[in-house]
C-alpha cells in the first residue's frame, strides 16, 4: 500500500486518523490491482468474497483466529482450497 500511495489510514468524525480495517485495505489493494495495474477483477473473485464469509479461511475474524487463538486451526484441505484461490492475488502484490 505504502509504495503504491494507498492510504493506510482514514479521518473519523471526530478528525482522529484511524488505521483502516484489514478488511478495508484488501478491498481497496484489489481495486487497485485492476484499476491500475490492469488485472480482471475475476482473479480476486475468491479472495473478495472470502473476506464476509464466516467459514471461508479469508474471513477476517478467522484469521485473526488463525494467528491469536491457539485453540482454533484450520483444516489442511481448507488450506490447499484458500491458497489456490488466493495465489493469483498474492503473486500481484507481491509482484
Amino acid at each position: 500500500m505504502e509504495a503504491n500511495r494507498i492510504q493506510r489510514k482514514f479521518k473519523d468524525k471526530g478528525g482522529q486518523f484511524r488505521d483502516k480495517t484489514l478488511q478495508v485495505k484488501v478491498e481497496e489493494v484489489v481495486n487497485h490491482l485492476v484499476d491500475e495495474k490492469g488485472c480482471e477483477r475475476k482473479n480476486f473473485k475468491s479472495v473478495s468474497r472470502g473476506l464476509n464469509v464466516t467459514h471461508s479461511p479469508f474471513s477476517i475474524d478467522l484469521l485473526h483466529d488463525y494467528v491469536h487463538n491457539r485453540f482454533v486451526t484450520p483444516q489442511p484441505q481448507s488450506l490447499i482450497e484458500a491458497w489456490n484461490d488466493a495465489q493469483p492475488f498474492f503473486e500481484q502484490v507481491w509482484a
